[in-house]
């Protein structure tokens, strides 16, 4: 499907939300991998509720954007931060929740 998307325009991004119980890491990189050889940028909801690595993976993949990132370990942190131009941040929401991450200050 990811195919046809590309080629007819639907679509320019290609959004996965990779999070325990939703996508898991592998899913979330097999979805992307698909989505970028069809010409689809890409973009991950990550770590928002548990640390599962989706802030590496998506600098790793060269995502635009990582977003929620509530719960990113420092490992995530660092990988961002050397994978320009890549935009990572947290919603309006995200700041309101009652989550607690390992590692989180408040």
């Amino acid at each position: 499907m990811l195919p046809h998307v590309a080629r007819c325009g639907l679509a320019e991004f290609c959004d996965v939300f990779c999070e325990t119980g939703v996508f898991q890491l592998e899913e979330s990189e097999q979805l992307l991998r698909a989505a970028s050889a069809a010409g689809l940028r890409l973009k991950v909801h990550a770590d928002e509720l548990t640390t599962l690595g989706g802030a590496e993976l998506a600098a790793r993949l060269g995502a635009v954007s990582a977003d929620h990132l509530l719960c990113v370990s420092d490992a995530g942190i660092d990988a961002l931060a050397k994978s320009a131009p890549l935009r990572p941040c947290a919603g309006d929401g995200d700041v309101s929740s009652d989550a607690v991450c390992p590692g989180a200050q408040s």
